[in-house]
């Protein structure tokens, strides 16, 4: 054997001798015991409870191995609060119940345990479960809702309330928060039980409806449902009507602050006439009287202390002392009175049934009858001064005197309506309102009337003229009806359905609108 033979026989034994030493090697790794893991699902356990004893949901763990093999486990827990159900000493894959009783926990405050689950065969024994319980407050409030009803241009609408309480009665604290300016809070903090004010401010707000939400805010509590705020911004608003279910006939001011109704109540045993009043805009309106024997219609006041009010049976009632008492005056018949107007203090008529016209020059102490050549009713007249006046009646009926009523002429408009109420701004010109949505208007003191176009045909009840060309309408289903130059008629939103039987304007913007059922419309903006 040469030498390059015996190296490479040598070479070739040491490869061999690594290769096996290689081989057990390897051999030797694959035999190895592999770790053990076990796994939770889930790795943490969370709940919420409240304080009316809503207890939190029960939890489901599933213990397993990352390997798939099945190993012994128990569990343990130390919190009174915590309780495990089901297989708590078992073998993976396995499941238990892990659930959380707060029936002796405080409200307002996280508690937190740890479930332990133990696996001798597991590298990571003991495995840690957090486990989490939140107890609520429940804050309650006395409403879910608020709504306001504000009148364009008008005052704010009354303040109102809500209260924050808890449910056990003890304190939290707690913050307001909302959105929208319009709204305004008492206070945005504070401590439970509270009592919120909350004001609206319409300022500048077109017509239509505004919305906000209170959230009420508390440290580990529950939102009290929100407190829903709702604004409505009217042209018109209903005042109240101290007499519940009253049908209004006639309204007068003397001011935007002083003012008198006049209204009736029906059942099938009496019929009786009552007067309300308000010194503060309508913000209030007071009873003056229920002694009246018979229903009212019109009412005029001719200064703070001096009114006069119409009805039937020929009923004229008369206050000199601002309404808080009226007396009952006579007249020459027993004729039902629907109609009243003094163009000043000493002179005045009123007019009714069957042609009806009484006539007083001594501050309504004493009324004659006059003549009126005529057998239709007579609903209304008006008075620009003690020698002229003007009458509308059934039938198509107009009357005109130009001798404080020793002689009345015809000046029919042309057409057989039944007429309700007629205005003059001055000598000349005039309008009056009917059935049918009849609108006339005369530019030389009634000889022509122009009959002016309607939006409406409903029964037109009552006309009134704050100046030559802004006047207004009303009638019957809630109809109100507004003129700018005089001639053209818009319709204007009551916001009612009610039959509306007068109206009066002060300054221009400041109305009052009364009807049935007790309505008492107002408006700071002329309705518009």
């Amino acid at each position: 054997m040469n030498v390059q033979r015996k190296h490479l026989f040598v070479i070739t034994g040491l490869i061999l001798l690594l290769a096996g030493v290689a081989f057990i090697g390897c051999s030797e790794k694959i035999n190895e015991p592999q770790v053990i893991t076990i796994v939770a699902t889930p790795s943490v356990v969370v709940g919420e409870g409240w304080e009316d004893g809503t207890q939190p949901r029960a939890v489901n763990v599933i213990v397993s191995t990352t390997t798939g093999d099945t190993i012994p486990y128990k569990t343990s827990k130390s919190a009174p609060w915590l309780s495990l159900f089901g297989d708590t000493t078992g073998a993976t894959p396995d499941t238990f119940t892990v659930m959380m009783g707060i029936g002796s926990l405080e409200p307002g405050n996280t508690y937190t345990d740890t479930v332990w689950v133990e696996a001798p065969d597991a590298g990571n024994s003991p495995l840690p479960i957090e486990a989490t319980v939140t107890v609520h407050f429940i804050v309650s409030s006395n409403t879910d809702s608020l709504s306001f009803i504000a009148l364009k241009n008008g005052d704010a609408p009354a303040p109102q309330e809500f209260a924050i309480y808890h449910f056990s009665g003890t304190p939290f604290d707690y913050t307001l928060s909302h959105s929208q300016s319009w709204l305004n809070l008492s206070k945005t903090s504070g401590q439970s039980p509270d009592t919120i004010t909350v004001n609206v401010n319409a300022d500048g707000l077109s017509t239509g409806t505004y919305v906000d939400t209170v959230v009420i805010n508390v440290p580990l509590g529950e939102h009290a449902g929100f407190i829903y705020c709702e604004l409505t911004v009217e042209v018109w608003i209903n005042q109240q009507d101290p007499i519940t279910g009253g049908e209004l006939r006639g309204v007068d001011f003397v001011d935007e602050n002083h003012g008198w109704i006049s209204g009736q109540l029906l059942s099938a045993l009496e019929r009786t006439g009552y007067i309300i009043a308000t010194t503060d805009g309508g913000k209030h309106w007071q009873l003056q009287t229920l002694d009246i024997p018979e229903i009212l219609g019109d009412i005029q006041f001719l200064d703070s202390q001096t009114g006069f009010a119409v009805g039937a049976h020929g009923m004229i009632v008369k206050t000199t002392d601002g309404g808080n008492s009226w007396n009952i005056i006579s007249t020459p018949d027993t004729l039902d009175l629907a109609g009243l107007h003094f163009p000043e203090i000493t002179t005045g008529w009123a007019t009714g049934r069957e042609g009806a016209i009484f006539h007083t020059t001594d501050t309504g102490s004493t009324w004659v009858s006059q003549v009126s050549n005529t057998n239709n009713d007579l609903s209304d007249i008006f008075s620009i001064s003690p020698d002229s006046a003007w009458i509308a009646g059934n039938g198509g009926t107009v009357l005109f005197t130009a001798d404080s009523g020793n002689h009345w002429v015809n000046r029919t408009v042309g057409e057989p309506d039944d007429l309700r109420d007629v205005y003059f701004v001055d000598n000349m010109t005039g309008w009056i309102v009917g059935d049918g949505g009849a609108i006339f208007r005369t530019d030389d003191a009634g000889e022509n009337w122009t009959k002016q176009d309607a939006p409406v045909n409903n029964n037109l009840r009552a006309v009134f003229f704050a100046d030559n060309t802004h006047g207004w309408i009303v009638g019957m289903d809630g109809v109100i009806l507004s003129t700018s130059d005089g001639t053209a008629w818009i319709q204007q939103t009551s916001g009612t359905d009610r039959a509306l039987w007068d109206v009066a304007i002060v300054n221009g913007t400041l109305g009052w609108v009364v009807g049935d059922n007790g309505t008492i419309l107002h408006t700071a903006t002329g309705g518009l």
